[in-house]
């Protein structure tokens, strides 16, 4: 597992990149602050939907950081506790995190991965997003809200979540139904995760992987390394190698004068 400086991805014709932990990275944002929006979120949500303040209370007392290990599995538990319809919660929640997010990146700014973006647009580059989190609700407004939405198609866009597929750690479901919409072999496409667990299929499958970490060893499961070809803490980083690689080669023509015209 190199540093991401190190890559040479002349070869990748094709980018798969998560949304949630990689578009919002701990560049982005301080760990306490992105954590206490999905708290936040969550209890507000619950609040708003069961007409209880309890929720807010026992996730505030409780460690968030079990909450976004097993993160589905605790929001199905709260709507069930307190009786709310999952997808209605969902819709809430997701607006909810955006929202905040959408706030604390005027507060901290996103600069370079919009310019990194808007250079990424301009090339041939085939890329796309590949979560868990829902398109149309949740990633899809957060680019409009910052300013993406221009550089990446909302049709390379894929929420497994919507479609009731298997996630990224399951198999490789979600990569293949990736990789019919951008089009690019796997060999020459590079995945960029923040969770490693999700690598593991993609290296599998061929493809270059990054793991965008935020310095933590304990993200690191057991196993994972193998599957990781390179790592950085910052979105920008790869975005920047990637149009570093893959920029148009110039070509000097040299003027040949036949022998003939010498004579």
């Amino acid at each position: 597992m190199r540093d991401i400086k190190t890559a040479d991805l002349q070869h990748i014709e094709g980018a798969m990149f998560d949304f949630d932990g990689v578009f919002w990275p701990a560049g982005f944002a301080p760990k306490d602050v992105r954590y206490k929006i999905f708290s936040d979120a969550c209890g507000w949500a619950i609040k708003d939907l069961s007409g209880t303040s309890e929720a807010l209370e026992v996730i505030e007392e409780e460690n968030i950081s079990l909450y976004l290990l097993h993160w589905e599995k605790s929001q199905d538990m709260l709507c069930e506790k307190y009786g709310v319809d999952r997808i209605a919660f969902q819709r809430l929640y997701n607006k909810l995190a955006r929202e905040n997010f959408s706030a604390q990146e005027k507060v901290y700014g996103m600069p370079c991965l919009r310019d990194e973006f808007s250079q990424l647009a301009q090339s041939t580059m085939r890329y796309g997003i590949l979560s868990h989190a829902h398109r149309d609700e949740y990633i899809v407004p957060f680019l409009d809200d910052n300013g993406l939405s221009e550089h990446i198609n909302k049709w390379n866009i894929i929420g497994t979540r919507e479609l009731h597929g298997k996630s990224k750690a399951d198999g490789p479901e979600p990569y293949i139904m990736m990789q019919s919409v951008l089009g690019t072999a796997f060999q020459k496409t590079v995945m960029v995760e923040d969770s490693p667990h999700n690598l593991i299929w993609a290296k599998r499958m061929g493809m270059t992987t990054i793991w965008l970490h935020d310095g933590e060893p304990s993200t690191l499961r057991e196993g994972c390394e193998p599957y990781i070809d390179f790592h950085t803490d910052k979105f920008e980083n790869v975005l920047r190698q990637i149009n570093e690689c893959n920029k148009p080669q110039e070509f000097k023509t040299d003027i040949v004068v036949p022998l003939a015209n010498k004579l």
